[in-house]
C-alpha cells in the first residue's frame, strides 16, 4: 500500500508540472501574438505618417511643407519648425 502511494504522488507531480508547463507554454504563446499585433499597429501607422512627408500644408497664406513626424506623439513637423496634429493635414 506504501508503494502505491509513493507512485500515485509522483502521477500527481507529474500531472502538476504538466500542466504548470501548458500554462507557461500558453501564456508565451499569447504574449507573442500579442506582440505580434502591436507590431503591425505601429508599423501601418508608420507607413501612413511616412507617406505625407514632403506634403503640402496651407495654413493661413502659408503654404509649408511636412518634413518629419513623431509617431509617439501623433505629430507633424512643418518645415518652419511648427508642429501640427497628425490629422490637421487633412483638412
Amino acid at each position: 500500500m506504501n508503494y502505491n502511494l509513493k507512485q500515485e504522488m509522483r502521477k500527481l507531480k507529474l500531472q502538476i508540472f504538466a500542466s504548470f508547463l501548458l500554462v507557461l507554454i500558453l501564456i508565451i504563446l499569447v504574449a507573442f501574438g500579442i506582440q505580434n499585433r502591436v507590431n503591425n499597429v505601429i508599423f501601418s501607422e508608420k507607413s501612413n505618417l511616412e507617406n505625407n512627408i514632403g506634403k503640402k500644408v496651407i495654413i493661413d497664406n502659408d503654404t509649408l511643407t511636412i518634413v518629419n513626424y513623431s509617431l509617439i506623439k501623433g505629430e507633424y513637423t512643418l518645415s518652419n519648425g511648427t508642429k501640427i496634429d497628425k490629422s490637421y493635414h487633412k483638412k
